[in-house]
């Protein structure tokens, strides 16, 4: 079954579920992958399943996990502190697969 998602050429953006927890401890407990966000303490898995799980309450912040083009979990992304009124938030993005760093993503 695939599940719905936003799709661009490339990549696919899909909710950012359970089923991808351990691929996201692993990309924050990188230290190469950490040299280019502000974490600076590991990523405890438990904390991570927190995460999501305030993630799939909250009406301020959307989290989908980037696919690419064979399915496979590359990277996550976010718009966090979404004001809907003023139509505005932040937006981040960290493709933490290193074997797919500098192809294009």
């Amino acid at each position: 079954m695939t599940v719905p998602g936003i799709q661009g050429p490339r990549i696919r953006l899909v909710p950012f579920e359970r089923e991808y927890i351990d691929h996201v401890v692993r990309w924050f407990n990188d230290p190469e992958v950490l040299r280019y966000v502000k974490r600076v303490t590991p990523l405890p898995r438990v904390a991570e399943e927190k995460y999501v799980e305030r993630m799939a309450e909250s009406k301020e912040d959307i989290v989908w996990i980037v696919l690419d083009e064979n399915e496979s979990a590359i990277g996550v992304t976010g718009i966090h502190r979404i004001d809907w009124i003023n139509r505005n938030g932040r937006t981040g993005t960290v493709i933490g697969e290193r074997s797919v760093w500098r192809k294009g993503y």
